[in-house]
């Protein structure tokens, strides 16, 4: 019996484990919210508003800007597709991603690139060696019927790695 008592009798040295097992406890909780953290605020996609536009030759238009980062590039998306989501004749619509900094410097770009075939939604993607704070402002285009017409984005939220 007097060993069954010192079992659950711990004594000093038993509150001592005990205070370092809830010191121990609380800081892997603690560690594993501040990396939950990090991963939010370095890796994903942030998306800018849908813009409208058109209707231009018989179709309206929504472009939309994004940043997505992960790994160690950031990539800037420029979508476009027709507002109605039925496909459009090839060349009507073109799209060029466009990539800056925190400080409002133009980082990246694409070239234009226009739907080869009909569709109804394209993007186009530049990217940039991750390491700083970068959003996407992209440009569209659309046919008019002799030329095109360009139109911004509305921008990304910023992304940080």
């Amino acid at each position: 019996m007097k060993k069954i008592e010192q079992l659950v009798h711990c004594g000093e040295g038993g509150r001592a484990i005990r205070k370092n097992l809830k010191v121990s406890v609380c800081s892997f909780i603690v560690g594993v919210f501040l990396s939950i953290s990090a991963v939010a605020a370095f890796a994903g996609t942030a998306y800018g508003e849908w813009g409208y536009y058109g209707p231009i030759n018989n179709y309206s238009y929504q472009n939309r800007a994004s940043i997505t980062t992960g790994g160690s590039y950031a990539y800037a998306y420029t979508e476009v597709q027709n507002q109605a989501f039925e496909n459009i004749p090839t060349g009507y619509m073109g799209a060029k991603a466009r990539m800056y900094d925190s400080s409002n410097n133009l980082v990246s770009q694409s070239d234009y690139y226009y739907n080869s075939e009909p569709l109804y939604s394209m993007s186009q993607s530049t990217s940039r060696w991750w390491g700083g704070t970068y959003y996407s402002k992209g440009l569209t285009q659309a046919w008019n019927g002799s030329n095109y017409v360009t139109y911004n984005t509305f921008p990304s939220p910023s992304q940080n790695h």
